[in-house]
């Protein structure tokens, strides 16, 4: 009679006879791709599916969901390095909310370049790089709009375009120049809401901007230039500041605005303030908050501060030097800890006092991040799966490569990998419930919910978002294809058959039962390792589809070693609960 063991999900341990078992999680190995742990299974981690067709002429920098409780109304906001767009849902369109230059009217002549205006002062009002297109009925600056970006500024009555205009002559037609910002493909935005209004900075580049959610984006009102701004204590926090009358440049420098009004600051007489050098390592990079206190994150230290009823307004005190982060956007707070990336190559957790690491499972990973891209590391939490993602640069990729997946339901075992070129991720509200009619599904490989009337489906459930460094944005999540091309996802095994307790003895595996979630079609491949093998043996296949809600598959093979490797991989969805591996024990030679 043959030896067996169980590699089992929780969810399984009910099936479980009189034979040894090891709970799926810890014969699990980082040595994964595209894979996940959610809810007891080793699921296939999805991929991107276009969520818009609009494409911006520029990567996506930064999604912001920017709620405005006073009128009971959200936007999805999107940064680029020389446009802020909303999505308009009624309408299925983004708006710009660039300053604009509309001032007189415009002939343009098919096929030609050239674009003459009446009543214009273009040499002030418009630049290279800017955007130009004739107006429609609804006087807005919208992407259905046909737009030309220009070349140069000839004169306050000409421009010329990069590419000539298609449409049909028209003479004294209305139009919209979209002015746009001078930052560049890495200088992302740093954003806050104060008392309803959205700020936001693109690392120093412009002045900050202040937007209500209605028309176009303002300059604040403010002496300083700032990488990064923050809301705390109802006022705004300034970091590496740049003074914009003088040029004067602070990197170590912050400043805070008056209680309750974002247009007043330092040397004013009021309770606003600012430092020109805090201390701790290196320049300051972000704020964030945790249970009541601001932190302040350098390149290599944190420091806390706090409000106090003195004329000083802040208190402060170095927690950490030593440890900081230079990528502001791998900051996130899942109470009660800050997770952060830290120049060290570890992601961290902080509990206000001292910073853990706890990428010790993917270090081989981490310490391949490329060194002058990893500032640019984004970070986004997934609620409904409670996991933390981080994009990264990993190998010598210029653009974020890899995700890692961070599970905050587990102590150890809690990383997968996924490969997936994302330039930032956020997130925004689904725009209308979907239906049978509406499902964004082409067949039911594409479709994996539990049921047609999923929570994934219904109003206001939060959709992940992927910015792409195409100009397109993606939904996360979302399909076992990647924009519609097959991926292949694993994940490793390993087992000496006896827990240990037979490690010198070889062992003859001959059939490995699967169990799984069923799945409307599509197989499940085994490949297997045995000691010190260099290359992986082909082991076999088993169908996932079938009536029950679990499906049992038997898989005979026939391997002889001391240690096992197993590999399970696939191009189609699926859902592991574990296995039973049937074997005999042959001796010590």
């Amino acid at each position: 009679m043959l030896d067996k063991i169980a590699i089992l999900s929780p969810n399984l341990m009910g099936l479980k006879q009189d034979y040894p078992a090891v709970l799926l999680r810890d014969a699990w190995l980082p040595d994964c791709k595209d894979i996940f742990f959610q809810n007891g299974t080793i699921q296939k981690y999805k991929k991107r599916l276009l969520e818009f067709d609009y494409q911006f002429p520029d990567k996506i920098l930064n999604i912001e969901y920017y709620f405005k409780e006073s009128a009971n109304q959200w936007w999805s906001v999107y940064f680029t390095r020389r446009d802020i767009a909303y999505r308009d849902i009624p309408n299925k369109r983004f708006v710009f909310i660039n300053k604009k230059y509309d001032t007189g009217t415009i002939t343009v002549t098919n096929n030609s370049k050239i674009v003459t205006g009446s009543g214009t002062s273009w040499n002030t009002n418009a630049k290279a790089g800017d955007f130009i297109a004739l107006k429609d009925a609804d006087n807005t600056m919208h992407s259905n709009l046909v737009w030309y970006e220009i070349d140069t500024v000839d004169s306050d009555t000409q421009i010329t375009l990069k590419v000539a205009y298609e449409g049909a002559t028209e003479t004294g037609k209305t139009y919209f120049i979209r002015k746009t910002f001078t930052g560049t493909d890495f200088d992302y935005w740093s954003i806050t809401t104060f008392y309803e209004k959205l700020l936001a900075t693109n690392n120093g580049i412009d002045k900050i901007i202040v937007w209500t959610g209605t028309g176009e984006v303002a300059d604040l009102t403010c002496p300083y230039k700032a990488r990064s701004i923050f809301t705390y204590g109802n006022r705004v926090i300034l970091g590496f500041l740049t003074d914009i009358e003088t040029g004067d440049v602070y990197p170590m420098g912050w400043a805070w605005s008056k209680l309750g009004d974002e247009t007043v600051w330092g040397g004013t007489g009021e309770d606003a303030g600012m430092d020109i050098a805090i201390e701790g390592t290196g320049v300051i990079t972000t704020f964030t908050e945790l249970r009541g206190s601001l932190y302040i994150f350098k390149e290599r230290s944190i420091i806390q501060a706090w409000n106090v009823e003195t004329k000083a307004v802040f208190n402060k005190k170095l927690i950490e030097d030593g440890v900081g982060t230079m990528a502001p956007n791998s900051v996130v707070v899942e109470d009660p800890y800050i997770y952060y990336y830290c120049p060290d190559n570890t992601f961290r957790q902080f509990n206000g006092i001292k910073s853990i690491t706890i990428s010790d499972e993917i270090s081989e990973i981490i310490k391949n991040l490329h060194p002058d891209y990893e500032k640019y590391i984004q970070v986004l939490e997934i609620e409904i799966y409670n996991q933390i993602l981080w994009a990264v640069p990993y190998g010598d990729s210029e653009r974020n490569n890899k995700l890692l997946i961070y599970d905050l339901d587990f102590a150890h075992n809690n990383w997968g990998v996924a490969d997936m070129e994302v330039s930032c991720i956020g997130y925004y509200t689904i725009e209308e419930i979907l239906d049978w009619n509406s499902l964004p599904f082409n067949n039911w490989i594409d479709w994996d919910w539990p049921c047609w009337n999923y929570i994934m489906g219904l109003e206001a459930f939060p959709i992940d978002l992927a910015g792409g460094y195409d100009g397109k944005i993606y939904r996360l999540n979302a399909d076992v294809r990647d924009v519609g091309e097959d991926y292949e996802s694993y994940f490793t095994l390993t087992t000496d058959l006896k827990n240990l307790k037979l490690l010198p003895f070889f062992k003859r595996l001959l059939n490995i039962r699967v169990f799984a979630e069923k799945e409307a079609t599509g197989t499940l491949k085994f490949r297997i390792k045995r000691d010190t093998e260099a290359t992986w043996q082909e082991a076999g296949e088993v169908d996932l589809s079938g009536d029950s809600d679990i499906v049992i598959r038997d898989l005979p093979v026939d391997f002889l070693a001391r240690n096992f490797l197993i590999e399970p991989y696939s191009i189609n969805n699926f859902n592991f609960l574990g296995c039973v591996l049937d074997y005999s024990v042959i001796g010590d030679r």
